[in-house]
């Protein structure tokens, strides 16, 4: 079974491209007002999707016009509409994104219906959790509703990927039902709660959170690529060669792919290599959804076929 449970948040992005983001105070002048489909359930919900995965997302959309466009445009994606709770009392999502030239961005969420998903939603969907599937969520959504989600997911031999953004303390419990921690390095940070550069020996300063239950944690590093920290090692994934233009969306394409390579039973070598290039695709490309790569796109520029188990044993 190739099957990816996505649950999490769904938004419309307004993005705005500016020369400079601005510091505290300050105003600039924007240009390119573009509207995308957006949050970070939805996109890593399609850039699984987008990677052959059999993909459920557990989202609760607002009925205004923001959240029918939206809704109608994940359902004419592919995804099914059994997951997509409509919320008749709370606006859908929204996302605000100032963009510069060389893709790096600032973003404020007004989380709208995305924050009344709800532990009974995801217990609604519960017959589409089973052994060997993929649960991916993050922290768009209110905190009980990703635990329960992680919990459920566990309680049914599934692998479970937590991408702790945007970052919120963790508890026990939470990390105790979490299999793979995603964080960037300034979530990785977080997690230590150190002021020390931690990446001068991240496994030093994380093996108190993989003491909790996380098998692993994969740290994303944008151009830099990703670092893979287990009890025992750790291991550097290079990034792949391509030229950044709008990292918005890059990091969800990243997880996407990752739980997709999971679910089709990749070696975890294999599926970073997979998921960084999708990640690095996306950023190539301006937008997020839109700029979701395909699997064929995906496997040429990482070498490797989704389902690819490498060579010997992957080291843990």
């Amino acid at each position: 079974m190739n099957r990816v449970i996505v649950v999490g948040s769904a938004n419309t992005d307004l993005a705005v491209r500016v020369e400079n983001l601005p510091s505290k105070g300050e105003t600039v002048m924007g240009r390119d007002l573009t509207f995308f489909f957006g949050g970070k359930g939805a996109n890593q919900a399609l850039a699984a999707l987008r990677c052959g995965a059999d993909v459920l997302l557990i989202a609760r959309i607002g009925t205004d016009h923001y959240g029918q466009r939206l809704a109608r445009h994940l359902k004419d994606s592919g995804l099914p509409a059994a997951g997509i709770a409509a919320d008749d009392e709370h606006p859908a999502g929204l996302a605000f994104i100032l963009v510069e030239p060389g893709g790096d961005n600032q973003i404020t969420v007004v989380p709208g219906s995305n924050q009344h998903l709800s532990p009974a939603d995801v217990r609604a969907c519960a017959d589409w959790f089973a052994p060997g599937s993929v649960l991916l969520t993050q922290l768009e959504i209110p905190m009980d509703t990703a635990a329960a989600a992680l919990e459920l997911a566990k309680s049914c031999a599934m692998t479970t990927i937590l991408n702790p953004a945007p970052f919120a303390p963790l508890s026990r419990s939470i990390l105790a039902a979490t299999d793979i921690l995603t964080p960037n390095q300034g979530e990785a940070v977080a997690l230590c709660d150190s002021a020390e550069d931690i990446m001068q020996d991240p496994s030093q300063h994380l093996a108190p959170v993989l003491d909790l239950g996380p098998k692993e944690i994969i740290i994303t590093l944008g151009q830099d690529g990703a670092l893979r920290v287990t009890r025992k090692r750790q291991l550097h994934i290079p990034a792949s060669p391509v030229r950044a233009v709008d990292t918005v969306g890059a990091g969800d394409a990243f997880n996407g792919a990752l739980a997709a390579a999971m679910a089709h039973g990749c070696s975890m070598q294999n599926a970073l290599r997979l998921a960084g290039a999708a990640g690095a695709l996306t950023a190539a490309t301006p937008g997020a959804q839109e700029a979701l790569p395909s699997q064929e796109d995906i496997e040429v520029l990482a070498g490797v076929r989704f389902g690819s188990q490498g060579h010997g044993r992957d080291p843990g």
